[in-house]
């Protein structure tokens, strides 16, 4: 059917009884399902690790600006993630503090950070996590998901930060791959 398969193959050479002729005895196993489940295994390893090194980031944060760029920083160098972008009201700053990485000094940002479909700014208004699994399904692709879309990001989820009880922003990340956050 076109699908990826895994195996293993083993081929060797088996002379007949009299010694007439050899012949080639192939032995093909499908290890595809021990190989993705390998590879299952290997993602969790390094998101694991990317979320210790986010812990270690909050233990050490001198402030909460600092510690969103280090998060959204390690979560893209983790491998998985093409595109980070943090919104929140950081204490003692004047309005919101938007972090993102890889930077682009806001020229070619993913998209409006305020656009109905920024799945930050989702986040923050519905106090839900937001989830798109494939952005070439969206029907009719705004700012954000056609920017994303250029870059090569498949997918996205958005998380709303709270301080207390208050929603006080977000954390996106965006990944290559469709269905990356199931």
């Amino acid at each position: 059917d076109g699908s990826l398969l895994h195996a293993e193959l083993e081929v060797r050479l088996v002379p007949s009884p009299d010694g007439s002729a050899s012949y080639t005895l192939a032995t093909i196993n499908d290890i595809t399902e021990r190989r993705l489940a390998e590879l299952r295994l290997m993602r969790a390893r390094d998101l694991n690790a990317m979320l210790s090194r986010i812990n270690s980031a909050v233990a050490h944060a001198e402030d909460e600006q600092s510690l969103l760029a280090d998060a959204c920083r390690i979560a893209v160098e983790s491998g998985y993630f093409g595109y980070a972008r943090a919104k929140c009201a950081v204490a003692g700053a004047d309005g919101p503090t938007l972090v993102e990485y890889p930077s682009s000094g806001g020229a070619d940002r993913i998209g409006p950070t305020e656009a109905l479909d920024d799945p930050c700014a989702m986040a923050m208004s519905s106090g839900n996590a937001v989830e798109w699994r494939d952005l070439t399904d969206v029907g009719a692709p705004g700012p954000c998901a056609s920017s994303a879309l250029t870059r090569g990001l498949r997918s996205v989820a958005s998380e709303p930060l709270r301080r207390g009880d208050a929603i006080v922003g977000s954390l996106c990340l965006f990944a290559h791959e469709p269905g990356f956050f199931e």
